[in-house]
């Protein structure tokens, strides 16, 4: 079963409990040896077997000991920098120099009274 968007959350909850059980009997673990391995209790590994809710925490021990826990990184993927980030982070070399049109025009001659020669 492919997990969609259109399944409710029981639906998913009972297939994650499904692919876990597999996983565990793969393994050839009973609940028993799997809550002791992972330091949860044999119920919170029934509940979530049985397709029933539990704490994250929880999942995350049983994950670690089926040496599955690397598989969090696909659920729930690192952000990656938009385009936008790169451009800003690069730094560019000057490609020409603006002056200010005031900057462009010969200097005005200073003033002087006229009777000072």
């Amino acid at each position: 079963m492919l997990l969609t968007q259109l399944y409710a959350d029981r639906e998913i909850l009972k297939e994650i409990g499904k692919r876990l059980s597999r996983f565990r009997i793969q393994r050839a673990l009973t609940q028993e040896e799997l809550a002791s391995r992972s330091g949860v209790s044999k119920s919170s590994i029934e509940r979530l077997e049985s397709g029933k809710a539990c704490q994250l925490s929880t999942l995350i021990k049983i994950l670690r000991e089926l040496q599955l826990l690397d598989n969090l990184d696909k659920l729930i993927p690192e952000q990656q920098p938009t385009p936008m980030d790169y451009l800003r982070q690069i730094k560019t070399d000057r490609q020409r120099v603006t002056y200010k049109y005031s900057e462009l025009r010969e200097p005005t001659p200073k003033w002087e009274w006229g009777d000072k020669k």
